[in-house]
């Protein structure tokens, strides 16, 4: 079957609510629950995996909170060592981190699909870059809403182009 934009979007709305669930739910369970889990039984008192990305009013805070543990891993040994290879250039050194976060990610899609489909790729291309350049200064309470719109956009958009792909491979018509 012909795949229309109509189809598209109504399954992309979809494919909001659970994805948006989902999200949640596996944020609970993996930062909240499995690594304060492990840093209770380490030991560990530093318990800072991510701050409060819900309230914030800018992309680049966005990005740098919700996820602190990897936020601090890329800035430490991308980040920093790209600025000091581009003479501190700091655009080009964010854009470096954006470029192997998503092949990071893209890689992590490889193994679990088995294929190589570049659409975190271009995900993060896309708004990863859009947001951190188009709108570098933007901030405010109706950027926090803009932020907060895309999450469900996101966690729908992005399985739909890989169901989309494993059905044209594997179930082609």
């Amino acid at each position: 079957d012909e795949i229309t934009l109509e189809f598209a979007i109504s399954t992309i709305f979809d494919l909001m609510l659970p994805g948006v669930l989902i999200v949640i739910l596996a944020f609970y369970g993996f930062f909240h629950c499995w690594l304060n889990g492990f840093a209770e039984l380490l030991r560990f008192d530093d318990r800072m995996f991510y701050e409060d990305w819900w309230n914030l009013t800018s992309a680049a805070t966005f990005w740098r909170s919700w996820n602190v543990v990897v936020h601090d891993w890329l800035y430490v040994y991308v980040y920093k060592d790209m600025s000091k290879l581009l003479n501190g250039n700091r655009n080009l050194s964010a854009t470096c981190v954006v470029i192997v976060s998503a092949l990071f990610h893209e890689y992590f899609m490889i193994i679990t699909l088995g294929f190589f489909s570049p659409v975190l790729i271009g995900w993060f291309g896309i708004f990863g870059m859009l947001f951190r350049f188009s709108f570098p200064r933007a901030k405010g309470t109706q950027w926090n809403i803009v932020l907060l719109a895309f999450v469900p956009i996101c966690v729908a958009v992005i399985p739909y182009f890989y169901v989309l792909e494993v059905s044209a491979r594997y179930f082609p018509a």
